[in-house]
């Protein structure tokens, strides 16, 4: 089954029905997977274990998500977290794209217990449609000059997140990639890191993917007043050539975010183009 959204061409695709998801073949997978960005493993009931395997059948390497470390489920591979229970809006990313690294090709969500009550809800971001809606001149400085990230890390979340754990290999990664750099002051590391904001996809079209939204130091759009959206007044973003985003550019990005959104309750399971379809939990 497809879902064709109205304010985004992005696809679901079910394919529940499977009893047993390990019989399924990633090349079972991955073709339609890649053409519409998101592979929802709808009426089928995945422990831990059993989704944790499935995983392992598509990725050799997994990104630890060091900010959700407290998070971090016990009894699994390391890797799996659960989602933050505060009520909170974090806006469209695509995981990881905040750091020196490649960006990761998958991401997957297992729903354990959906919500009680109102929300829980996964919006995902067509971010090929998202590339589209850009005004010109917005469009050319992202492809032009990329985002660079900064925030203040403790020294837990550094070595995490850039998976070191000393200050000589943090040196070493800042040698071996030139739009990295630091500085380590009273206790925490202050960073630096600049990353193409478009990227293409495997069909070769442009798409916006990227962490902007999500590493705002302050949000003030209206719409979103009472929405309590996550913002840090640790973190900053900027153009490449250093131009900070003026208002009107994120209020712009967070109108275009919500016209190429499509939203959908907790399902059993779903598997995503980390490049092609950026998320926000609601």
């Amino acid at each position: 089954m497809s879902i064709q959204g109205t304010r985004t061409s992005l696809k679901v695709i079910d394919v529940s029905g499977i009893e047993d998801p390990g019989s399924v073949s990633p090349e079972h997978l991955l073709k339609p997977l890649w053409d519409s960005g998101l592979v929802l493993l709808g009426g089928v009931d995945l422990d831990l274990q059993q989704f944790e395997e499935f995983t392992h059948r598509f990725c050799d390497r997994f990104h630890r998500s060091a900010a959700r470390d407290d998070l971090r489920r016990s009894d699994g591979d390391g890797y799996s977290v659960r989602t933050p229970e505060g009520n909170f809006t974090l806006f469209a990313h695509n995981e990881g794209s905040y750091r020196p690294f490649e960006l990761a090709h998958l991401a997957f969500f297992l729903c354990i217990e959906g919500p009680s009550s109102r929300g829980g809800e996964t919006l995902l971001v067509d971010g090929r449609c998202f590339y589209q809606a850009l005004p010109e001149q917005l469009a050319r400085t992202l492809e032009n000059e990329g985002v660079v990230y900064s925030a203040r890390w403790d020294n837990e979340r550094w070595q995490a997140e850039l998976g070191v754990e000393n200050i000589q290999e943090l040196e070493n990664l800042a040698m071996e990639n030139h739009d990295f750099s630091f500085r380590i002051s009273h206790g925490e590391m202050q960073y630096q890191c600049r990353r193409s904001a478009i990227l293409d996809d495997l069909q070769g079209e442009p798409v916006f993917a990227n962490a902007m939204l999500a590493h705002l130091p302050e949000i003030t759009h209206h719409r979103y007043t009472r929405a309590n959206p996550y913002a840090s007044n640790t973190n900053k973003v900027s153009f490449g050539g250093g131009q900070v985003p003026g208002e009107q550019d994120i209020q712009t990005l967070i109108d275009i975010q919500d016209k190429v959104s499509l939203e959908h309750a907790p399902a059993a399971g779903e598997q995503r183009d980390n490049c092609k379809a950026g998320w926000h939990p609601s």
